[in-house]
C-alpha cells in the first residue's frame, strides 16, 4: 500500500488526473495516476502509474492496473460493480508506450481489470497512442464514447474517436473533427447528455457537440467560451452542462 500524497512529483497535475468514488459504498475510491512525466517535463519519473485502489477512503492504495498514465475512471451508475477506465501513453516520441494502453473494464469495483479494445476490425487502434479519454452515457450505460490521440505533443493530433453500444465489447469509429489540436494532451474533455446517449460534447480547443451519436458535428461555443476546454460536468437530470476551460468554469 502507498499512500497517494507521499508520491514525489512536481506539480499535482502530473501525478492524479482522475479520482472515481462508488455510488454505493464511499469507502471505495479509484484514481488515475500518471506516473510517467512527458519528456518536456523532466521525465520520466520513477512513479508507478495507472489506476489505484482505495477500500478504506483513502487511508491506503493499491495499484490495481498499471502499465502507463491513469487518465479517466467512471464508475457504471446501472451497476456500480462495473468500472471503465482508461491507461494513456506518455505524450512524447522519447518515452513512448506500446503496451498496456487503452480501454479496461473492472467487474469487481476495481478490485480486477481487463482490456475492453475490441477486437479485430471493431478494435480501438491505439498504435502511437497519447491521451484517451472515455465517456459513458448515463441514461444508458452500454453506450461509450473514447478519444485517442497521438502521444507526440506536437502536433498532438486525434488518431480516432470512437463509439460502442455494447459496454466495450465492440467499438466503431466516427467522423470526428480533430477538435483538440495541436494539443490534445492538454485540452481533451468528453460528455454525454444524461438524458441522450446520442448528445455528446468534445472539448478541446473549440468545445464540439454532436446530437446524432458522432456522425456530425459542430462548434457548439459560437465565441463564447474561452479556448482551451479540461472538464465538462452535468447537474443531475441534464439541466445545465458546466465548461471548467482555461478562462474559468462557465
Amino acid at each position: 500500500h502507498r499512500d497517494l500524497h507521499s508520491f514525489p512529483t512536481r506539480r499535482s497535475s502530473d501525478l492524479v488526473s482522475s479520482i472515481a468514488v462508488s455510488p454505493t459504498n464511499s469507502q471505495i475510491v479509484l484514481a488515475g495516476v500518471n506516473g510517467i512525466m512527458p519528456a518536456f517535463q523532466g521525465g520520466p519519473s520513477t512513479i508507478p502509474g495507472g489506476i489505484y485502489l482505495s477500500t478504506n477512503a483513502g487511508a491506503t492504495w493499491t495499484l490495481v492496473q498499471g502499465g502507463g498514465q491513469g487518465t479517466r475512471i467512471i464508475f457504471n451508475p446501472a451497476n456500480p460493480s462495473q468500472v471503465f477506465a482508461t491507461i494513456s501513453g506518455v505524450v512524447s516520441s522519447t518515452y513512448p508506450l506500446v503496451a498496456g494502453l487503452g480501454v479496461f473494464v473492472s467487474n469487481d469495483a476495481g478490485a480486477n481489470w481487463g482490456p475492453s479494445n475490441g477486437s479485430g476490425a471493431n478494435a480501438i487502434k491505439l498504435e502511437a497512442s497519447g491521451r484517451i479519454e472515455i465517456a459513458m452515457s448515463p441514461s444508458n450505460p452500454l453506450v461509450l464514447y473514447v478519444s485517442v490521440s497521438s502521444y507526440n505533443g506536437s502536433p498532438g493530433n486525434l488518431l480516432g474517436f470512437y463509439t460502442s453500444t455494447n459496454g466495450g465489447q465492440t467499438w466503431t469509429p466516427l467522423p470526428t473533427p480533430d477538435y483538440c489540436q495541436p494539443q490534445c494532451w492538454y485540452d481533451n474533455a468528453l460528455a454525454v447528455d444524461p438524458t441522450d446517449p446520442k448528445t455528446v460534447y468534445a472539448g478541446g480547443i473549440e468545445l464540439y457537440r454532436t446530437i446524432d451519436g458522432g456522425q456530425t458535428w459542430r462548434v457548439a461555443d459560437a465565441g463564447v467560451l474561452h479556448v482551451d476546454h479540461h472538464a465538462l460536468g452535468y447537474t443531475a437530470g441534464g439541466a445545465q452542462l458546466y465548461d471548467a476551460n482555461d478562462g474559468g468554469v462557465w
